[in-house]
């Protein structure tokens, strides 16, 4: 009974972590509608029509619960992993190709889009620095599909945009982090870096 129970909840894991890894690819953030979205709120109300344009407020809160969302989903995903919940071959099955490359260029939009000082947007692209970080640590070779994607520059910029509200949130204090304890982005994008600068070095983009 007890060996039923725990096949049961392995299954229930795996197939929750598939239906993460889809809604992170299905997100719009970081698509071309999202963008689109971004241009039409950047212009003025009167060149738009009345008709079909949400007012700003209601914009920006969709936008809000968009990122809430995706915060959620990648969180999920750095715990399932973090905490052994999902092996490192069913993490590879998960991941297979061409899923790992289409999940390597999502993490990448995610990043570009939320380089904003918010704590929302640090928030997410501290889950996704993780997310990189536990994929390389559990799948080397999806080293591959980040440096073809550059990540190290992507996290580099991130960082330098970034850098001032990751300083003053630590220093506050941030009761959201999913992590325990609190990490701050330099150090998040420090790891990642060597992570894929050692992996490239050994060569592990082949495995």
């Amino acid at each position: 009974m007890y060996d039923t129970i725990v096949v049961l909840l392995i299954i229930c894991i795996k197939l929750c972590f598939l239906q993460v890894l889809h809604k992170i690819l299905s997100s719009k953030i970081g698509t071309i509608a999202d963008a689109v979205e971004i241009v039409l709120e950047s212009q003025p109300q009167e060149d738009a029509d009345t008709d079909s344009v949400q007012p700003p407020i209601q914009e920006n809160e969709k936008q809000s619960e968009e990122r809430k969302f995706m915060a959620a989903m990648l969180s999920l995903a750095v715990v399932i992993c973090n905490e052994n919940m999902i092996s490192k071959g069913d993490f590879a099955c998960a991941t297979a190709t061409p899923r790992d490359g289409a999940v390597a260029k999502k993490l990448k939009e995610i990043l570009q889009v939320n380089k904003q000082s918010t704590a929302q947007c640090l928030s997410i692209v501290k889950l996704t620095c993780q997310v990189v970080i536990v994929m390389i640590e559990v799948k080397p070779s999806c080293i591959a599909h980040f440096n073809e994607h550059n990540f190290k520059g992507t996290l580099a910029e991130a960082l330098e945009t970034m850098s001032e509200v990751d300083d003053c949130m630590l220093f506050a204090g941030n009761e959201c982090e999913v992590i325990k304890p609190a990490r701050s982005l330099t150090s998040l994008v420090k790891e990642a870096h060597e992570l894929l600068k050692t992996a490239q070095e050994q060569g592990n983009w082949y495995v």
